[in-house]
This record gives C-alpha cells, sequence and structure tokens, in this order.
C-alpha cells in the first residue's frame, strides 16, 4: 500500500470511530407524564426506542 492509502484509511477508520463514540453518550431525560385530561399519571416509565445504524 502506498503511503496515501494509509493516511487515506486512517482518516476514515478515525472519523467512523469518532462518530460511533459520540452516538453512545447517555443523556437523562425527566419530565411529567400527563394523561388526557391533564393530571399527572404516577409511577409511570417510558422507554426509549434506539435505532442502530452499521457503518
Amino acid at each position: 500500500m502506498t503511503n496515501a492509502t494509509l493516511r487515506l484509511l486512517l482518516i476514515v477508520l478515525s472519523c467512523t470511530w469518532a462518530i460511533a463514540g459520540t452516538a453512545q453518550e447517555k443523556k437523562t431525560i425527566t419530565g411529567v407524564v400527563k394523561d388526557s385530561a391533564g393530571n399527572a399519571l404516577p409511577g409511570v416509565s417510558i422507554n426509549e426506542k434506539v435505532l442502530q445504524l452499521l457503518l
């Protein structure tokens, strides 16, 4: 392989690694779940559905 090919490969792998690292950040979301009348629903939990893209 030539030096240019190795540099390009290194750049592509670095970008892929950087994107994958930022996509896995965990964040806490807080709030109140309410019914249609606006009353808070006690004991309710929410699950986030995550779409994973393959690179």
